[in-house]
């Protein structure tokens, strides 16, 4: 039987409660809440709704250290320096706010004030940060932190800053030179997140800090909780908080040698405790509650038009309500919606959603079916086996090499598959290891016929299930980095660093471990996406696991999916490992989507790069479907062990 899934995908957490004025504006916006992956931290499951049973319900709002209204016309500039490096650039603007361009490296750019918790903390503290963040949302570009010096560039590896994909937290004092050089000292530390917050509209980011955690709250949202690890307060905790104790500056921008984020920030509130649930909500305590359309929003991100009939009449009419509600829900803002408008759009989206039940579809895998590939005996699509043309995996792209050949296929956990690699050029892992692994030596090509009947219009999902063997002699076959799964697109002329493509690559090596994965999306100019998720689903070697990527043109979105039936139960985690991808627009949506099924590069276990490591395992049961097929289809093809059941044949 086929896998079941890996890991909980990205646990979605929406809430949002009651909420009240400080002196400056803080924002907040019912946007979609996401729960970041790791092992250093824990799910949000308690909301700031769910405080409300809490002793500290009642807490009263507590007073700021210091706090900034950045928009205000009579603002004090004074005691705020302006900190640039190469051609970056930031200002304050009455009835604006504090404004920087984003900045990499040599090109940076903020503002530094004298740190007003300095000396003032003793068991924690918080900072409030409102702002729009809309550029440099990765995992290095600064929004705020804090510094022993006024310039960064100056100290450039000793800060605490948060990054602007409002996930990631690091304390650097003592930490990596920036070079790879780890300096003396224990008091660092990354704490990356797996996603990214949008914050692309004005927003309330909190960060709290005391000896046991760091949390964080957006839009008076907990979003995530990273504890401190066992037998590391010292390093972790205990340090954090000296560190701002002792810290002379606070830095907006510009807070460590890696960048800053663009941003408008409208004000920063700082204070010297770490604000609980119930403080919060004091805080906020003046603004409409959105805890229910922000819960409707949250189960609405898994939305896809091709869970529906779209042929019926009537389907046009009642999704065009839909997407008007949902637009006008999304648009309402924290700091201006009354309740009456977030009550009022919470009727009318629920009342629109409903409208469609009438189009779903029930879930039928055998729908949409372009072709199957077996990939267990003679390589042909089972679809068409008279069409010759249609013979798939070509290794090494030689139309001449199919998987005939009994030394091409090998059998692992009852299932007979292709192998991904040529075994005339990569022994066999049960003996020696003698060849490098480069692109030129492995890889299971997939027909362009595989995408007959598929266009941007009607959207795709492709399937694959693989193995990963399990090597033991050295030097190991899977030393480096990047190895590909798959690799779709079309590759440039070169090394393929100007293709348009999407690739799904793994660990450096399995030796009785779990590895973690990397998906990305890339186009050329004038495009130039350069998207990489990590963390997209864990993989054990010597284990079957499964893959799908589903575009859905009605969402601009590209999912994937990633499921194994024993990591699934080593980690006691239920449902499937996903993650999501949304174009930034149609033409772009087209680009990378046309690239795959237009291209004739599209691969199993290679990599446009010749340096990169590929695949040594096996796959088998290649499917593709001409839409996006459902995350309940998906579990239901990912449980199916020979895609033959599918399809009848004569």
């Amino acid at each position: 039987m086929k896998q079941r899934s890996l890991l909980v995908a990205v646990v979605a957490i929406a809430m949002a409660l009651a909420l009240a004025v400080t002196c400056i504006l803080y924002f907040a916006s019912p946007g979609k809440n996401v729960i970041a992956e790791g092992s250093t931290q824990t799910s949000a499951d308690e909301t700031l709704a769910d405080a409300a049973s809490d002793s500290d319900t009642e807490a009263t709002a507590p007073t700021a250290v210091e706090s900034y209204d950045f928009t205000s016309a009579g603002f004090d500039q004074s005691t705020w320096t302006r900190v640039a490096a190469g051609t970056g650039n930031s200002s304050i603007t009455a009835g604006t706010g504090l404004q920087t361009t984003y900045g990499l490296n040599v090109n940076r750019n903020g503002y530094a004030t004298p740190n007003p918790l300095k000396g003032e903390i003793t068991d924690g503290f918080s900072v409030i940060f409102t702002a729009a963040v809309t550029g440099g949302i990765t995992n290095g570009e600064s929004m705020f932190g804090f510094n022993p010096t006024a310039d960064p560039n100056d100290d450039p590896f000793n800060c605490l800053f948060i990054c602007s994909d409002g996930y990631t937290v690091r304390l650097n004092a003592n930490g990596n030179d920036g070079s790879g050089v780890q300096l003396p000292g224990t008091n660092f530390y990354d704490i990356v997140g797996t996603d990214s917050l949008d914050m692309t509209d004005l927003s309330q980011y909190i960060l709290t800090v005391d000896a046991s955690a760091i949390t964080i709250y957006l839009n008076g949202v907990l979003i995530i909780s990273y504890p401190w690890t066992a037998g590391n307060t010292a390093a972790y905790g205990y340090d954090t908080l000296t560190f701002v104790n002792n810290s002379d500056y606070f830095n907006v921008g510009i807070a460590s040698f890696w960048g800053n984020a663009e941003m408008t920030v409208s004000g920063v509130s700082l204070y010297n405790t770490a604000l609980t649930a119930g403080e919060i909500a004091a805080i906020n305590a003046s603004y409409a509650d959105f805890t229910q359309l922000n819960a409707l929003l949250n189960e609405l991100e898994s939305f896809s038009a091709s869970n529906y009939d779209t042929s019926l009449e009537g389907w046009d009419t009642a999704y065009s309500a839909f997407t008007n509600a949902l637009a006008a829900a999304e648009s309402l803002s924290f700091f201006t919606a009354t309740q009456t408008e977030v009550n009022s759009a919470y009727t009318a989206l629920s009342a629109a959603y409903e409208g469609l039940t009438n189009f779903y579809r029930t879930p039928d895998i055998a729908d949409g079916l372009v072709s199957a590939y077996p990939l267990s005996s003679d390589g042909y699509d089972i679809t068409d086996p008279s069409n010759s043309s249609n013979e798939v995996l070509v290794m090494n792209g030689s139309a001449t090499a199919s998987l005939t050949a009994g030394d091409s296929f090998s059998r692992r956990q009852g299932r007979t598959a292709a192998k991904t690699y040529d075994p005339t050029l990569i022994r066999d892992r049960e003996l020696s290891f003698t060849s490098a692994v480069t692109g030129s030596m492995t890889g299971l090509k997939i027909p362009s016929a595989a995408f007959a009947d598929v266009t941007t219009s009607t959207g795709m999902t492709l399937s694959v299930d693989l193995f990963v063997d399990t090597w033991t002699a050295a030097p190991q076959p899977h030393g480096s980095l990047w190895i590909r799964t798959f690799q779709l697109g079309s590759k440039a002329s070169g090394d393929g660093a100007s293709s348009s493509q999407i690739y799904f690559d793994i660990g450096s090596q399995f030796i009785l471990d779990i590895e973690a994965t990397r998906f990305n999306i890339t186009t050329p100019a004038p495009s130039n996406v350069n998207h990489t998720y990590d963390g997209a689903g864990d993989i054990i070697a010597g284990e079957w696991f499964s893959v799908s990527l589903a575009f859905d043109p009605s969402s601009l979105s590209i999912t994937l999916y990633v499921s194994s039936d024993t990591t699934d139960r080593i980690n006691n985690y239920t449902g499937k490992d996903s993650y999501t991808y949304t174009a930034p627009s149609q033409a772009i949506f087209n680009e990378i989507f046309s690239a795959i099924i237009n291209g004739a590069d599209n691969w199993i276990g290679r990599s446009f790069w010749s340096s990169d490591s590929n695949l040594l395992g096996l796959a088998s049961n290649l499917t593709v479907y001409n839409r996006a097929l459902t995350s309940d289809e998906i579990t239901q093809l990912h449980e199916i062990s020979d895609v033959t059941s599918l399809v009848t044949t004569e």
